[in-house]
């Protein structure tokens, strides 16, 4: 979706690029979001993954250049007037986003704990690809895909919409670090002077019972018309960020979450399982407590196993 078919079909390509942004995501430690200027092992670690990343991505968009332009996600940014290290820069950020996506993933846990909710997102997924692909075409899925307008995908997945929300509810997002570089401020009786960091976990008001009815249960209704009995509060939910800067991806991430999910529920039959490949008892309990990385606090690690249903 944001780079070009070259790349997308070079699994080699991709596990290096995996590496490279799981390098940047494993060293954004504490003591490397705070102490920015120590050189660090985890510095150097993040500077080599990101001249790295950036050297892999300009290859391909020099490359693209002198081709035949077509429906890349690249040559629409050149075509555009954007600079090569401007193409490179979009490129590297939305594979980040796209490789890094807790979104997607978890849903599609969520909907195999829920399989009341996984029927009703299916129903959703069923009724974009009658009303709008060619169901007897022989094309493959992804490209019967191509033809669902992004309105649909907006519009007429009440179900995921609702999923969606309260996946990225209970997804804890990651701890805010702000630093006050204008004046004291007084948050709460609290003076910030100059200079110090403001610290907020996103996901704080999620999880408060004070706001959501049994906050830790997976209830997509609550987000739903008629749902009057959760306390509405300013800045009660925040899977997207909020304030002045929410999240500058919010429609290209959902489009991207409802694809995948799309994907899989069309063209696989999947289901969760364990290290061992039976059922997991339960999702496993994720650290809240965490600074960044929303790693899981007990029980297994949990895998998706699917069978290809549908070309």
């Amino acid at each position: 979706m944001a780079t070009c078919r070259e790349l997308a079909t070079d699994m080699k390509a991709m596990s290096k690029l995996r590496e490279q942004y799981w390098v940047l995501e494993k060293n954004a430690t504490p003591t490397a979001l705070l102490l920015q200027l120590l050189p660090s092992s985890e510095e150097k670690n993040k500077l080599i993954a990101t001249r790295d990343l950036h050297a892999t991505m300009r290859t391909y968009v020099e490359n693209r250049k002198g081709a035949t332009p077509n429906s890349d996600a690249i040559d629409f940014l050149l075509l555009k007037g954007l600079k090569t290290h401007e193409a490179v820069e979009f490129a590297v950020n939305m594979n980040f986003l796209g490789l890094i996506n807790t979104g997607s993933c978890c849903t599609l846990l969520y909907l195999s704990f829920h399989t009341e909710w996984k029927q009703k997102v299916a129903a959703d997924v069923n009724a974009i690809i009658e009303k709008h692909t060619n169901t007897s075409s022989p094309e493959p899925l992804y490209k019967r895909l191509a033809a669902v307008p992004i309105s649909a995908w907006d519009e007429e997945m009440p179900a995921l919409e609702l999923v969606l929300r309260e996946t990225l509810r209970l997804t804890p997002s990651p701890t805010a670090l702000r630093r006050n570089f204008q004046e004291n401020l007084e948050i709460n009786g609290k003076r910030i002077p100059v200079g110090n960091f403001v610290a907020y976990s996103l996901g704080d008001p999620h999880i408060n019972p004070d706001i959501y009815t049994d906050p830790t249960e997976f209830d997509p209704t609550r987000s739903g018309p008629g749902r009057e009995k959760d306390k509405k509060e300013p800045y009660d939910y925040l899977g997207w960020g909020g304030g002045r800067h929410p999240c500058l991806d919010i429609k290209f991430a959902r489009l991207e979450i409802k694809i995948i999910v799309t994907l899989l529920l069309a063209g696989y039959e999947y289901d969760a399982v364990n290290e061992r490949g039976g059922r997991p008892g339960r999702l496993p309990g994720t650290d809240f407590n965490d600074i960044h990385q929303p790693r899981p606090a007990a029980g297994d690690p949990c895998y998706l196993k699917f069978k290809r249903a549908v070309d």
